[in-house]
């Protein structure tokens, strides 16, 4: 089965929109303006990353915007249903710091495995699209 194409101009929208899903979600989540601070740095700093990606190996704007848009999306649809468990988690690495009782439960694990290789494969799916 072929991916059906999106055009560039539309991939821009969708790169946008995911943004947008990751701030709503990830700053919502952090107790602190430090910890929102970090997050909201994430877009801009995958946006460097992919630019200078693009620039050293040579990638489309397209595939490029395709990557970009399903990196933003994996942290959202990895954390779906945990979020009020992901929340305490860092409120309390906050203020007592990194400690054993804040790693990620095992469903939270499996849920990001499986939310990493299904956005992976989306994107590789969707980068291979032509018109």
């Amino acid at each position: 089965m072929r991916a059906p194409f999106i055009s560039t101009p539309m991939w821009w929208v969708i790169a946008a929109a995911s943004v947008v899903v990751f701030l709503a979600f990830s700053v919502t989540l952090m107790p602190n303006r430090r910890y929102k601070i970090q997050v909201s740095s994430s877009p801009v700093a995958g946006a460097a990353f992919a630019v200078l990606d693009g620039l050293v190996k040579r990638t489309d704007v397209h595939t490029l915007l395709v990557m970009y848009s399903s990196v933003m999306l994996v942290l959202p649809l990895a954390l779906l249903g945990h979020r009020r468990e992901m929340r305490e988690k860092v409120q309390d690495i906050a203020v007592h710091g990194d400690r054993r009782e804040n790693r990620m439960s095992r469903v939270m694990v499996v849920q990001l495995v499986a939310s990493l290789a299904v956005a992976g494969g989306l994107a590789a799916w969707f980068a291979t699209a032509k018109p």
